[in-house]
C-alpha cells in the first residue's frame, strides 16, 4: 500500500481508492508528496475532496485527465468547466445532464 502512496515533487493530486471485500474502504488523496486522508465513506464523496484538492490549491488539471475531471466539476459540483472541449466530452455531458433531469422528475412524480 506505501508505493500506492508516494508521489513525485509535483505530481498532480489523484485518489487511491482502497477496497475490502469489493466494497469501498477508504481513499486518499496523493500528490506532490502529500497524502491527504479524506475519511470518505463513499467514492462520490472522495471524488468531491479530489476536486477540492485541486481548488483550494489553486491548481489547473492535468492534460491527461482534465475533460474527466472537468465532467465531474460540472455534474457533480454545478460549476460549469471551462477548459477546452471535445465532441465527446459535450455528448457525455449532455447525455448524463438528460438523464439527471430525467430522474429528476421521475423522483418528483414518485413523491406526490
Amino acid at each position: 500500500m506505501d508505493g500506492l502512496l508516494e508521489t513525485a515533487v509535483n505530481e498532480y493530486p489523484r485518489l487511491a481508492i482502497f477496497y475490502k471485500k469489493n466494497e469501498f474502504f477508504d481513499a486518499k488523496v496523493v500528490g506532490d508528496t502529500c497524502v491527504i486522508h479524506t475519511q470518505a465513506d463513499n467514492l462520490v464523496y472522495a471524488l468531491l475532496i479530489l476536486l477540492g484538492s485541486y481548488y483550494v490549491f489553486n491548481l489547473q488539471y492535468p492534460a491527461m485527465y482534465d475533460q474527466f475531471l472537468g465532467l465531474l466539476q460540472q455534474v457533480i459540483i454545478g460549476v460549469p468547466w471551462d477548459g477546452n472541449k471535445t465532441i465527446g466530452f459535450v455528448q457525455i455531458l449532455d447525455k448524463v445532464t438528460k438523464e439527471m433531469e430525467k430522474d429528476h422528475f421521475e423522483g418528483k412524480g414518485k413523491q406526490s
